[in-house]
C-alpha cells in the first residue's frame, strides 16, 4: 500500500519537496520498437532522472491537519508505488539453494512491517533511508538487485502530489510513475541480462528468516542459565523465527511489536 494512501493525505515535512524525473533509456531503439505509444505520452528526457524541486504554496500549511484537509483521492501512481513494496517483499525473502542462507535484518524488517492503518503510523520511510545509505539487505547471491531497488526507490522520495505546482508537465500525467518504473525495469533487464544473479535458481520452498536478536538488558539473564533451558529456549525462538517468515503472519506480530516504535528506532 503506498504511503500516502496509509496516511491518508499528501506526504512532506518541508515546504518544499524534489521530485525525480523520468529515467533516460539505455537501449533506446528497443523500447521505441516495443512500446512506440509510450513515448509518445512521456518523451525520452535529456537528462537522465533530473531532480525537480516544487516550492508549496504559502497557503498550504505542512502539519498533519491541515494535510488532512487538503482535496486528496486515490490514483493511480499509488497502484505504482504498492508494486514497489511487492517487489520489495519478494526480494528480502528470496534466497538461493543453500545450506546456509542468510537472514534477513530485524530492523529492516521491522520498518518494512511496523504500520498500522488506524492511527497512519507507517516506518517505511527509514527502509528508503537505508536504501540511500547504500545498507545491504538483499542475500549476498542478490546483492546485485540492490542499484535497481535504490533507482525506484529515488521515484518515491517525494509526493507525486505537489507535481501540479511545478513546471514539469510529464509528472502531471497519471501513468508517470508507472512509465518511471517500467524504464528502470526495463534499463536493468537489458544491462544484466547475462549476468549469473539472473539466472541463479532460488530456492523454490523456502524463504529467508528474519535475524533473531537478543535484547541488550536479556544478556545477564541468559548467562545465568543452565545449558538445558538455554537449548530449550533456543528452539522455541528458533521456531519463532521460522514462522515469521510467512507472510501471512508477519504483519501482525511485527505491527504488534513495533506499534510504539519510533521511526528513529528503525534505522
Amino acid at each position: 500500500m503506498a504511503r500516502s494512501v496509509v496516511a491518508g493525505h499528501p506526504l512532506t515535512l518541508q515546504p518544499g519537496v524534489f521530485l525525480t524525473g523520468i529515467p533516460s533509456l539505455s537501449a533506446l531503439p528497443v523500447y521505441s520498437k516495443l512500446l512506440p505509444e509510450r513515448l509518445k505520452k512521456i518523451p525520452q528526457p535529456l537528462k537522465d532522472q533530473a531532480m525537480y524541486f516544487v516550492m508549496i504554496p504559502e497557503g498550504i500549511s505542512i502539519n498533519q491537519e491541515s494535510l488532512r484537509s487538503l482535496p486528496w483521492t486515490h490514483e493511480l501512481r499509488h497502484d505504482g508505488e504498492s508494486v514497489f513494496w511487492l517487489l520489495v517483499w519478494w526480494a528480502i525473502h528470496l534466497r538461493p539453494r543453500s545450506p546456509s542462507p542468510s537472514k534477513i535484518d530485524s530492523k529492516a524488517f521491522g520498518c518494512l512491517t511496523n504500520i498500522d492503518l488506524e492511527t497512519g503510523v507507517d516506518h517505511r520511510v527509514a527502509f528508503l533511508q537505508q536504501l540511500a545509505q547504500r545498507v545491504s539487505w538483499l542475500d549476498p547471491e542478490y546483492r546485485e538487485l540492490e542499484p535497481l531497488f535504490l533507482q525506484m526507490a529515488n521515484q518515491l522520495t517525494g509526493d507525486l502530489y505537489w507535481a501540479e505546482y511545478g513546471d514539469a508537465e510529464e509528472m502531471k500525467h497519471p501513468e508517470f510513475l508507472h512509465e518511471a518504473l517500467q524504464r528502470i525495469i526495463f534499463n536493468f533487464l537489458m544491462e544484466n541480462k547475462t549476468k549469473h544473479f539472473m539466472k541463479l535458481e532460488k530456492d523454490p520452498c523456502h524463504h529467508r528468516e528474519v535475524a533473531r536478536q537478543i535484547p541488550p538488558h536479556a544478556e545477564k539473564q541468559i548467562s545465568k542459565r543452565t545449558r538445558s533451558t538455554m537449548a530449550d529456549t533456543s528452539e522455541s525462538e528458533e521456531d519463532e523465527v521460522s514462522h515469521l517468515s510467512s507472510p501471512v503472519l508477519v504483519h501482525s506480530t511485527y505491527s504488534c511489536r513495533n506499534r510504539n516504535r519510533s521511526a528513529l528506532g528503525c534505522i
